[in-house]
């Protein structure tokens, strides 16, 4: 009986969440800064997940009604908190959306994700059978990061632009990096007020997998042409470092990595229990912790490829003082203005809304100083790894000790049957 209040409690929790975040906003009596609205709502996702692991963890018996139920709601709550986060965030920068061009970009957007994610899935499992599990995962990464410009074009109504002496200039600075650009592409995101820039493609890539640039449009009103042309360096870095493989290869790597420093750890821990509701619990926390773990080292290796690709844009000859500028144009465009007591969000917010860039004042400070900071490293510091490598060899004397019985008996069984 308490495990039912306990669900039903859970269940009313997940639902007035993105109610709650309302009338929050409605409470401040100024207008919440971007990084309070992030700061807000990533705990109320965390909120989120905790009361639908809670759920899940005392209702753990087969054929429970409340399973499903809670999930559903858990992710339509979701969906409710970000489209109302949305929402405070065009209020703040003066954006008004039909929710006619709403609706069109969510569904863009949700036919992306199922699209990519459908057809990673797709690969891996038609390939495992016959190549083995590592093979096919990397065969999908590489389908779904090839197919990166087809999606991007599908997320947003893309028109490749039209032949002009800048598009000659743009094209050139890839030319003079050593790159190969297949297109340049406008992104028709005049109504969002967006100013960005991104590369995706491979070099090997043909048709609509090849390298290609995408550009805001109002990326050409925010910036000078000496501005726009460092936002290219930098963007014709990514490629030239080999950034987009080096993310592909370490998703491949952090999968094995969580694997043997997460699944195996807690994998000992669930073999020797007999608790159903433990085994359920520490299942969930299994999979909560690797995919946090390879969340984490992701943002951080994206974090370091930033930091590179801007020292690199000075490589390439585009001037600091320039990216500088261009840097806090579009920061300031896309309503992304740090507070002045506090430039950096928090950990927690970076991870729940994906924000792996550095901060405007890290990647200024890089540029004014020349050199990769503190920041960038990609390993956490060494007493954190000592401390995890001891608590992961504990784990593993106390499975082998709780165990070398069972170790031991096939070989007296095999023993036996010898002297026999």
């Amino acid at each position: 009986m308490l495990n039912h209040f306990l669900q039903l409690g859970c269940l009313a929790l997940i639902a007035v969440i993105p109610f709650y975040f309302l009338d929050w906003v409605r409470s401040q009596k100024t207008s919440p800064t971007v990084r309070e609205i992030n700061a807000k709502s990533a705990k109320l996702c965390v909120a989120n997940f905790v009361a639908l692991y809670v759920s899940a963890f005392t209702g753990h018996e087969q054929g429970n009604p409340y399973a499903t139920a809670t999930f559903v709601v858990a992710l339509l709550s979701t969906m409710l908190l970000f489209s109302f986060r949305s929402k405070t965030l065009q209020k703040i920068r003066n954006v008004q959306i039909t929710s006619k061009d709403r609706l069109i970009q969510s569904v863009r957007s949700f036919a992306a994700f199922l699209g990519s994610i459908g057809l990673y899935y797709a690969i891996v499992f038609s390939l495992a059978p016959f190549v083995g599990i590592l093979p096919a995962i990397a065969a999908g990464l590489i389908v779904v990061i090839g197919s990166a410009p087809l999606i991007v074009r599908v997320l947003f109504s893309c028109t490749p632009m039209h032949p002009s002496p800048l598009k000659e200039k743009i094209i050139g600075a890839f030319r003079n990096a050593g790159i190969r650009l297949g297109e340049v592409y406008l992104m028709d995101t005049d109504r969002f007020k967006m100013s960005n820039a991104l590369v995706c493609g491979s070099k090997y890539g043909f048709g609509p997998a090849r390298r290609s640039l995408f550009l805001t449009q109002n990326l050409f009103q925010t910036l000078e042409e000496d501005e726009l042309m460092a936002v290219i360096g930098h963007e014709a870095s990514h490629f030239q470092l080999h950034h987009i493989a080096k993310r592909g290869l370490a998703s491949l790597l952090v999968f094995l990595l969580a694997v043997v420093f997460v699944n195996l750890p807690l994998g000992m821990i669930i073999v020797t229990i007999h608790s159903k509701p433990w085994i359920s619990f520490l299942t969930m926390t299994d999979i909560a912790i690797n995919l946090l773990f390879q969340f984490v080292f992701l943002f951080r290796l994206i974090r370091k490829h930033e930091f590179e690709a801007d020292l690199n844009a000075v490589k390439l000859g585009s001037s600091p003082e320039s990216l500088i500028r261009a840097l806090e144009k579009i920061t300031d465009a896309n309503g992304a203005t740090p507070d002045a007591n506090d430039r950096r969000e928090d950990w927690l917010t970076r991870i729940v809304m994906g924000h792996a860039h550095p901060s405007l004042e890290e990647r200024c400070d890089a540029l004014r100083l020349n050199r990769m900071p503190e920041s960038a490293r990609i390993l956490p510091p060494a007493p954190v790894l000592v401390s995890y490598a001891t608590i992961v060899l504990v784990i593993g004397a106390w499975f082998l000790n709780a165990n070398r019985d069972s170790f031991r008996h096939p070989n007296r069984e095999i023993a036996s049957e010898k002297a026999k």
